[in-house]
């Protein structure tokens, strides 16, 4: 391991990392990276932040502009549009042998940074996820809020939609 872990959008990249050794822990995470994260970002499906270690990809997290129904989630009070439009962020994946190292956090705070740009040129009202059930805590930790009723089952998991305001995210910016 380096020193040294830089982040980069991969559209900004001279070159394609290699994703094939990407391990972690989760086989779906890795399988997506490995077959289809680069096509995604070339196709303009979504946006991929990587962590590179050297030429080792260690982390990732791919967004893309969305919109939540607010009839159906309520993540904002009903005097909003029916249709809210937010950054979402799809997944989120730190390499085994480099997690706990605080590369989640970093790729957590180039997002988050994505999601002040996009609200400057397009406004947005804020950041949502689907959280796994292991992953609540440490978005609580950065302060992102349960939707109540914003559950959905993807295969065995209940996934729990969170979301974190723009005013939230613009006041850690100040």
């Amino acid at each position: 391991m380096s020193a040294t872990i830089e982040y980069f959008l991969l559209s900004k990249l001279d070159r394609q990392p290699d994703f094939s050794n990407f391990n972690s822990g989760d086989p779906f995470l890795d399988n997506f990276a490995a077959k289809k994260l680069a096509k995604a970002d070339v196709k303009n499906d979504t946006r991929v932040y990587v962590a590179l270690d050297g030429d080792k990809v260690v982390g990732y997290a791919t967004m893309k502009v969305f919109m939540i129904n607010n009839d159906e989630c309520s993540i904002l009070p009903s005097k909003y549009p029916r249709l809210v439009p937010v950054l979402m962020l799809e997944q989120i994946a730190v390499d085994k042998a480099y997690q706990g190292k605080g590369i989640g956090k970093r790729l957590m705070r180039e997002v988050m940074k994505a999601t002040v740009l996009v609200n400057e040129l397009a406004a947005t009202k804020g950041l949502a996820l689907w959280a796994h059930p292991t992953a609540i805590s440490f978005y609580k930790s950065l302060a992102f809020l349960k939707i109540p009723n914003g559950m959905k089952q993807v295969q065995d998991i209940e996934l729990t939609l969170m979301f974190l305001h723009i005013d939230t995210i613009m006041d850690a910016y100040k």
